[in-house]
C-alpha cells in the first residue's frame, strides 16, 4: 500500500480529530497528515499529499483556491459539509479529483428539527412563548394537531427520510417529490412525485419541507407562484439551503397572510443582516444554520472520513461520491 499523506486546514479540531481517530485504530497505517498554511497554501512537507479533509468551518473561498493550487497531486477531496454548491466543482472534475461530502452527518437531527418546527407551528408555540416573556396570559388561538395533516418532503435525501419516519407516528401524510422516479415507494411515504409535479401538491400541503440541494434548476424554486398555490395556513420549514427560497417573495406572503409561517434554518445572506424583513414576525423562526448540531454529528463527520479513507487506501468504491453535472 502506497503511503498517504492527508493535508488539513490549521484549525486545532482537525488535528485533534485525525489524532482521535489514529488512536483509535481508525486511520490506514502509514498515513502521514499535513497542515496547510493560514492562507491554504501548502508548504514543502504537504505538496505531496493526495487527501484533503475538509472540517467544519470549511476552509473555502481563497483559502481552498491555495490549496487546489499548490496540492498538485490532490486526488481525494472530502468536507463534512453536505451541500456543495460553493465548491469548483468543474475545476475538481477536470483534474481528476473525487469530491465526497457528509451526507447522513447531519439528517437525525435536522429531521428532529423539522418535526419539532411541525409541533411548534401547530400548537402556535412561538406565539405562547413571547407572551410568556412578556407576562400575557391569553389562551387563544385554536391550536392544531398533526393528526391528518400533509407534509410534502421536496427531496428524499437522508434527512427527509427520517423526517418521514418520524412523522408517521403522528398521523401526519407524507408525500415526497424527487427528481426522478423512483421504482418502489419507501416505508412512510404515501405518495411518490417526480419533477416539477410537487407544484400541484401544494394547495393540499400542511408543511413544506425543503430538502434539495442548491442547484441552477432549484434556485428560488420556492417564488410567488408557489407560495401563492399554498395553503393560507400552510408552513415552509427550510432546513438545507437559504436560495431555495424567494426571500421577497416569502416576506410579500406573510404581510398578505396568505401562508401560515416559516422556519428557516438556511438563509440567502447569513448571518441574516438586522434589515431583513423576516426578523420579528410572531409566525417566523430563524434558526442561524444550527440544526445540525449534536454531539453524535460530530462522530459521524469523524466516522465517515474514517471509513472513506480506509476505502480510499484500499481501492474501493467510496461513499457520496458528488457527481460534478448535477451537483449532488
Amino acid at each position: 500500500m502506497e503511503p498517504i499523506t492527508v493535508a488539513v486546514a490549521p484549525h486545532s479540531d482537525s488535528v485533534e480529530a485525525f489524532e482521535r481517530l489514529e488512536r483509535a485504530g481508525r486511520i490506514p497505517a502509514g498515513t502521514r497528515l499535513v497542515v496547510l498554511g493560514d492562507d491554504g497554501r501548502a508548504g514543502p512537507d504537504a505538496r505531496d499529499a493526495s487527501v484533503l479533509w475538509c472540517r467544519r468551518p470549511g476552509p473555502w473561498g481563497s483559502f481552498l483556491d491555495a490549496a487546489l493550487e499548490t496540492l498538485p497531486g490532490l486526488r481525494w477531496l472530502h468536507t463534512d459539509t453536505v451541500g456543495v454548491n460553493h465548491l469548483p466543482l468543474a475545476e475538481l472534475a477536470g483534474r481528476g479529483i473525487t469530491l465526497t461530502n457528509g451526507a447522513g452527518n447531519f439528517a437525525r437531527p435536522m429531521a428532529e428539527w423539522v418535526l419539532l418546527a411541525m409541533l411548534a407551528a401547530a400548537k402556535h408555540l412561538p406565539t405562547f412563548v413571547r407572551r410568556s416573556d412578556a407576562g400575557v396570559w391569553e389562551p387563544s388561538p385554536t391550536l392544531r394537531e398533526l393528526d391528518g395533516t400533509v407534509a410534502l418532503l421536496l427531496g428524499l435525501g437522508a434527512t427527509n427520510r427520517i423526517v418521514a419516519d418520524l412523522a408517521a407516528p403522528f398521523g401526519v401524510e407524507v408525500r415526497a417529490s424527487t427528481r426522478r422516479p423512483r421504482h418502489t415507494v419507501p416505508p412512510g411515504i404515501a405518495r411518490m412525485i417526480t419533477g416539477e409535479a410537487w407544484r400541484d401538491e401544494l394547495p393540499e400541503a400542511d408543511w413544506i419541507v425543503l430538502g434539495v440541494p442548491l442547484t441552477d434548476a432549484t434556485e428560488r424554486m420556492i417564488d410567488d407562484a408557489a407560495l401563492g398555490a399554498m395553503k393560507p395556513d400552510a408552513w415552509i420549514i427550510n432546513v438545507a439551503r437559504g436560495a431555495l427560497i424567494d426571500e421577497d417573495a416569502l416576506a410579500r406572503a406573510l404581510d398578505d397572510g396568505r401562508i401560515g409561517g416559516a422556519v428557516l434554518d438556511a438563509l440567502v445572506e447569513e448571518p441574516l443582516p438586522s434589515s431583513s424583513p423576516l426578523w420579528g414576525r410572531e409566525n417566523v423562526i430563524i434558526v442561524p444554520h444550527h440544526t445540525w448540531s449534536s454531539r453524535q454529528s460530530w462522530e459521524r463527520m469523524e466516522g465517515l472520513f474514517a471509513s472513506g479513507l480506509s476505502h480510499w487506501a484500499a481501492g474501493e468504491p467510496m461513499q457520496n461520491v458528488i457527481d460534478p453535472e448535477t451537483g449532488y
